[in-house]
């Protein structure tokens, strides 16, 4: 438990010497801690793998996307206390309300089309199969063997990624994209720390 909380408490004042990034580097830390310890009680006490997963892979999905998403508010506020009414407002302990005018959120999208770009990056995100699930009959990684097969949808079956002339042309294209956006004005991430 020490170690990691060290090198989280570490990786927070990396990112700046700010008490909101301490917090997030030490929340984080404990997080890592509880993940360990309940992998070990898990091993001991739930005998049955298959049950295991069927019940934790998606309680483990939701229970690390509020924790991270819970985690990263004293990453981003400019004060602890700000951060802590920011959380208080994220778990509804300020009331549930949409603010006035919210049809208009940012940028002039509207409620709809954030929640249609809320859907279409979820179905990439948890449908798409990751860079080491495509690349894995390559072995990606050493010791790495991602199993993956493709998702079905009703009675469509996405489609498993494999090389092709138009993925090379596809990424060629985004690869160039990149490299002519390299001469505009780029400051360092953490130069403002």
């Amino acid at each position: 438990m020490i170690p990691i909380l060290t090198t989280m408490f570490i990786s927070g004042l990396w990112h700046g010497a700010g008490y909101g990034f301490v917090l997030w580097g030490l929340i984080h830390g404990v997080y890592l801690t509880i993940n360990h310890g309940w992998r070990t009680f898990a091993v001991r006490h739930w005998r049955d793998r298959v049950s295991y997963d069927r019940v934790m892979k998606p309680a483990g999905f939701v229970l690390t996307f509020v924790s991270v998403t819970a985690a990263m508010v004293f990453f981003r506020a400019q004060t602890v206390s700000s951060a802590l009414d920011l959380a208080k407002g994220v778990f509804g302990l300020n009331g549930i309300a949409l603010p006035h005018g919210a049809e208009a959120i940012a940028y002039g999208t509207s409620i709809k089309d954030t929640a249609k770009w809320i859907g279409i990056l979820l179905f990439i995100a948890l449908l798409c199969p990751n860079s080491l699930q495509i690349l894995a009959p390559y072995e990606p990684a050493l010791g790495v063997k991602p199993q993956w097969t493709a998702p079905v949808i009703g009675r469509i079956r996405i489609p498993a990624w494999g090389p092709s002339i138009p993925w090379a042309v596809v990424m060629s294209a985004v690869a160039a994209m990149a490299i002519y956006s390299l001469g505009g004005p780029s400051e360092f991430l953490y130069w403002q720390f």
